[in-house]
């Protein structure tokens, strides 16, 4: 059986310990009371201990299937299955746990995704999405949870991470901030308030976000940044936000991006390279994706079109 070490992962103020090779991390985007980190494991059994974690982990077992033993402060070992898509949610505690796996089928070397979000912050997203008590949210241990939409939210999330672009930071707060609330509402035991309906956006709220997009345009726009503009947590934002445009904050932002490229390639000869940096996209083949995505037609297509 092979011992592993665990990886220590260092950002905004935390210290995380993660087995195997880490492939993706969120360190250098420092979200707010969170951390998404993809790594490998070995396919070999092997044993691991983790110390105690002050974060709430969520973990996504992306291609491998496993059984093993557990325990928790060197306690007695529970027998686990882990299949291929499984989810593990541990709740933070001050409990140290150890794993020893006995059978490990994966026909690559397996791979898994994890979640990691701090107490503070999951309760300032219920007090924000619920209006409740902090004191009175309960996430309980739970393995071999098989949910397609945290599995979704976890794609879109990786993808993001693997092509950054000036936008990423605002679309993967968004989605920690779905993520966050789905997990209150599916896992999380509280009882909730009536939640009222959000008013939309003032008119002078709107244009003053409008303007301010349009004249950072080229630059990253990060969603707390917005919310802050407009005096609103950034959950409330994100809904007022969508009301008032009909259009979530990334996707608006991203629109604009392509509508001043589009002005960019029928009224000046810049090259594509330059009209990407311009508009906030990190490469030219990340824009010209995106440019194709959502008109159609390539940059250059576009371009030569009467």
């Amino acid at each position: 059986m092979v011992s592993t070490s665990t990886e220590l992962v260092q950002g905004c103020g935390y210290t995380r310990h993660i087995p195997g090779e880490l492939l993706l991390s969120s360190s250098g985007l420092c979200l707010d009371g969170c951390f998404i980190g993809w790594h490998t494991q070995s396919n070999q059994p092997i044993e691991s201990d983790r110390p105690a974690t002050t974060e709430h982990q969520f973990v996504l077992y992306e291609s491998a299937e496993e059984q093993g033993e557990y325990q928790y402060n060197h306690g007695l070992w529970r027998k686990y299955t882990k299949r291929t898509n499984d989810w593990y949610i541990a709740p933070a505690n001050e409990n140290s746990i150890n794993w020893r796996s006995v059978t490990t089928h994966a026909t690559n070397t397996p791979s898994i995704f994890r979640i990691h979000i701090t107490p503070k912050k999951l309760h300032a997203n219920a007090l924000d999405v619920f209006s409740i008590n902090t004191s009175s949210i309960a996430l309980d241990h739970r393995m071999n949870i098989q949910d397609s939409f945290m599995a979704g939210l976890a794609g879109e999330l990786k993808s993001e991470l693997k092509n950054p672009c000036n936008s990423s930071h605002l679309y993967i707060e968004q989605l920690i901030e779905t993520f966050s609330a789905y997990i209150l509402k599916r896992y999380c035991k509280f009882n909730t308030e009536a939640i009222n309906r959000l008013p939309m956006l003032s008119l002078k709220r709107k244009h003053d976000l409008i303007d301010y997009i349009h004249d950072n345009i080229g630059n990253e726009l990060a969603l707390a940044e917005l919310a802050d503009l407009a005096c609103l947590s950034k959950y409330h934002f994100a809904r007022a936000f969508k009301e008032t445009f009909r259009i979530t904050p990334h996707s608006y932002v991203l629109k604009c991006r392509i509508e001043h490229a589009s002005s960019l390639l029928k009224n000046t000869d810049l090259p594509i390279s330059i009209i990407a940096e311009q508009c906030g996209f990190s490469s030219a083949s990340r824009f010209s994706k995106v440019f194709s995505n959502l008109q159609g037609i390539s940059p250059n297509q576009y371009r030569l079109k009467d």
